[in-house]
């Protein structure tokens, strides 16, 4: 299934015109903690991106979501001055808060989209994490493909 998430956020990236003037990438993963796999400026183009995606390894741990992000907070959106978009994919329940690091980075102007994969979810959460309502999928491991243009148009929208 992890390699199906994979295959998810290839298909989003692949769907945006990469670029410095354009749409910029940066991944992260988390379990019990999280690891920034590459910044924004990391790659210049859609064929990079996608090759640094297919080298991304399946983090062992728990789920700690408010840990992740926090640590996108701090390390990945801190000083930027584009517009801000988070996808958080989870196929379970975080074992800590949500609430309070998601409300941070709302603050900060990033709009947030919470993909809940699977059954093990927790929709509290979700709802808890995205921007709005609006912005909480759910799909299972099969049909996650299904959503990508919806949140594209979503995160889209606005300035």
């Amino acid at each position: 299934n992890f390699r199906r998430c994979l295959n998810f956020v290839k298909n989003m990236v692949r769907s945006f015109h990469i670029s410095p003037r354009h749409t910029r990438i940066s991944a992260t993963v988390f379990s019990s903690g999280a690891r920034r796999i590459f910044s924004f400026g990391s790659y210049r183009t859609k064929g990079q991106v996608l090759r640094a995606i297919n080298r991304i390894r399946y983090p062992r741990g728990g789920t700690k979501i408010g840990r992740a992000l926090n640590y996108v907070r701090r390390y990945v959106f801190a000083g930027s001055r584009r517009k801000k978009v988070l996808i958080v994919m989870t196929d379970g329940k975080s074992y800590d808060r949500v609430g309070g690091p998601a409300a941070s980075l709302k603050r900060m102007g990033v709009k947030i989209f919470s993909f809940g994969i699977g059954r093990k979810y927790n929709m509290r959460q979700l709802m808890q994490i995205a921007t709005t309502r609006r912005h909480v999928y759910t799909a299972s491991f099969r049909t996650m493909s299904r959503v990508i243009r919806a949140i594209k148009r979503k995160a889209c929208q606005g300035k």
